[in-house]
């Protein structure tokens, strides 16, 4: 039987789980020699600095709820957890408490001396976490308070429903703090939350793609994130299948290559990259293999976040955090540099490679213009691979919908590739083990297959390779499915879509500041907002926003995405749109999308009729691969958000020919039409 003062994780972690009246009445040295159990291995910084803290927190603590406890003894039921840890986040909590059925968040800044913003979205952003991600937090009132011992007398806010603003309170006014829990908690109807039962709520976060490769540079897994639905494909599973097939490739001395499929946002990047940096690689002796996209903005961000956060986390110098990132996250284009110019015979490094959004290989035409090689980029990696005598595997990650440059060929190539190299007694046999969709074609892969026969018996299939949940808008399961029956042009079932969820987080404007003024309402904590824009809408700068980042501002990107709010540089300002060139791969938490009238929609047809701007007017996009990459344009920035997007659709000028208001209005019709809500703050 666990006692109300058990420690929990003393094996793991080092926190500890009280009941208030055992709290109040322990030892303050016991409570912080149970908190210093893991000091060494949870805390790299100052150890003094940080026992020093928690003497001074446990303290405050303490004699504020001694003081409470003697007009409100009900309060002796409370829970209370120090150090509390969110272990996939990489963070931990000062001081949670449970008074009647309120999760009230405690962020401790011992001897600071004012309330400071980014302290104050700290400790919201626990609470939006605790929300989204706790499983026995979820549909409770959560208060994020921020306790600076040293500063002014702060403000209390509401409680709220939900989670409530960030109140501030120093040290001797802490007891106002439990005063407002009581009377909150003492009505009637109130029942107690279980510490113990609370916590062992699983804890399942979706972190950004840049959180999660920190978390696995850092020596973490991420096999334990959950899709938003819980009977959806569990990114575990497919991690574990991959590396099941490198171990079996290494074992039997096989080339083999491995398609992974997923909806947008699934997390195939995040499988690719779990798979690569699994630790078992170490147990023989191997090296890390390499994680490889021609998308270089998502490349220079992952290379900037990682090498920044070894820094920080390692105390290692800047060259040497960026070359020992530059080896793992690498461009496709560096890669094939390097084996077919600078090493032309040599095999690689690396005996596994992912190759993200696989189905954008290029054709033998780019090989011939790029390599003097007329072979497609499909073959070209096959041939490098090969080159390893003993075994090989290549992960390709393959999307559907977000091929938006000329010369990608699609699945298809991969298939003439390896039948090719099947073909050839002079070069390695290769097995292929596809995902279902990748053999028989489905909405993961816009029906692409990778053969129109079946080639034999080197090729496998395996379910598990199918990733079916979207991670990244893990706010809504529909979200996804909107975009793509929306850019068919079916209108009425993406309106069905958007009604089968009340809150379903696709909004619609006609006023930029409007659109603005949500992204910033709706941003709290540290989550990130930002505008994007397609790179053909040319006439959104009538109305101020005229610079676009794409492929070519690499520095420019990484600061849009990885700076901190308040800097002019960040997606924060919303002065600066992203292309679908710049973000593709990548995500924010709230998106607006910035709808030009590059893709009007068109009555009579039913469909979405894409234009490029040429000189002083639109021209109608005819060819149907044209027409296609622009649709996948926009499907790659209506799928950019975790959390929620809104879609500004402006009024145009009856003065300009290039911007009519009849054409917005079509645009803005249809949008609504579809089930995008009206956005009213």
């Amino acid at each position: 039987m666990k006692t109300a003062n058990w420690l929990i994780g003393e094996n793991l972690a080092g926190y500890s789980v009280w009941k208030v009246g055992e709290f109040v009445a322990a030892s303050h040295e016991t409570i912080v020699n149970q908190l210093s159990t893991r000091l060494i291995e949870h805390y790299r910084g100052d150890h003094e600095r940080q026992l020093w803290s928690w003497r001074k927190q446990v303290r405050i603590l303490q004699d504020a709820l001694r003081e409470h406890l003697q007009t409100h003894p009900r309060a002796r039921d409370w829970g209370i957890i120090l150090e509390y840890p969110l272990l996939r986040l990489q963070r931990r909590l000062d001081a949670v408490l449970l008074a009647g059925d309120i999760i009230t968040i405690v962020e401790f800044k011992v001897g600071g001396g004012s309330y400071s913003p980014a302290d104050k979205r700290q400790v919201e952003d626990y609470a939006l976490g605790l929300r989204d991600f706790h499983e026995t937090s979820r549909g409770m009132p959560i208060w994020p308070v921020l306790c600076v011992t040293e500063a002014q007398e702060g403000q209390l806010t509401p409680l709220s429903r939900d989670v409530g603003e960030v109140a501030t309170t120093n040290a001797e006014s802490l007891g106002e703090v439990f005063a407002v829990l009581s009377r909150a908690s003492e009505r009637d109807d109130a029942t107690q939350i279980d510490v113990l039962e609370w916590d062992a709520g699983a804890y399942r976060p979706v972190p950004t793609i840049v959180q999660a490769a920190e978390q696995l540079f850092a020596g973490h897994d991420v096999t334990e994130i959950a899709a938003a639905a819980s009977d959806k494909r569990n990114l575990g599973e497919t991690t574990e299948a991959l590396i099941s097939l490198i171990e079996r490739a290494r074992q039997n001395n096989e080339h083999i290559v491995a398609f992974v499929t997923g909806v947008p946002g699934s997390g195939k990047t995040l499988v690719g990259l779990n798979a690569v940096h699994d630790s078992r690689f170490s147990r023989h002796g191997q090296n890390p293999g390499a994680y490889l996209s021609g998308n270089t903005p998502l490349v220079k961000v992952l290379q900037e976040a990682l090498a920044a956060d070894a820094r920080k986390r390692e105390g290692i110098k800047a060259d040497e955090a960026k070359r020992r990132v530059g080896a793992a996250v690498q461009t496709l284009m560096n890669f094939l540099r390097e084996y077919l110019n600078a090493h032309p015979n040599r095999a690689p490094a690396d005996h596994v490679v992912v190759f993200d959004e696989a189905q954008r290989a290029w054709d033998a035409a780019y090989g011939k213009q790029k390599f003097d090689r007329p072979k497609s980029e499909a073959s070209l990696f096959l041939e490098i691979m090969g080159r390893h005598d003993d075994w090989a595997v290549i992960i390709a990650l393959v999307g559907g919908g977000q091929e938006i440059n000329k010369g990608e060929l699609g699945l298809s190539e991969w298939g003439r590739a390896l039948n090719e190299e099947n073909a050839n007694p002079n070069t390695p046999h290769w097995t292929a083990v596809a995902s279902p969709e990748v053999l028989e074609g489905g909405e993961a892969t816009a029906w692409q297959k990778l053969f129109d026969e079946m080639p034999g018996a080197w090729v496998e299939h395996d379910q598990r390779l199918h990733l079916d949940a979207s991670i990244r808008s893990y706010g809504s399961n529909a979200a996804p499915n909107w975009v793509n029956a929306l850019l068919a042009g079916d209108l009425g079932s993406a309106a069905k879509i958007a009604q089968s969820e009340p809150d379903f987080p696709v909004y619609l404007t006609r006023d930029l500041d409007r659109a603005k003024a949500w992204l910033r309402q709706s941003a709290r904590g540290n989550r990130r907002c930002g505008l994007v824009a397609s790179s053909g809408a040319r006439r959104i700068r009538a109305d101020g926003m005229g610079v676009s980042l794409g492929a070519a501002q690499l520095d420019d990107v990484a600061h849009w995405f990885l700076r901190e709010r308040g800097d002019i540089r960040s997606s924060y300002a919303l002065e600066v749109v992203a292309n679908e060139y710049g973000c593709q791969g990548l995500e924010l938490d709230y998106v607006g999308v910035c709808w030009d009238g590059d893709m009007l929609w068109s009555s009579q047809g039913h469909c979405w009729e894409p234009r490029r701007l040429n000189g002083a007017k639109w021209q109608s996009i005819r060819q149907p691969d044209g027409k296609s990459w622009a649709l996948n344009k926009y499907r790659v920035l209506l799928t950019r958000a975790r959390l929620g997007t809104v879609i500004w659709v402006p009024t145009g000028s009856e003065t300009d020919l290039t911007r009519k208001p009849k054409h917005y209005d079509q645009i803005a019709r249809a949008l609504s039409d579809a089930g995008a809500r009206l956005l009213i703050i």
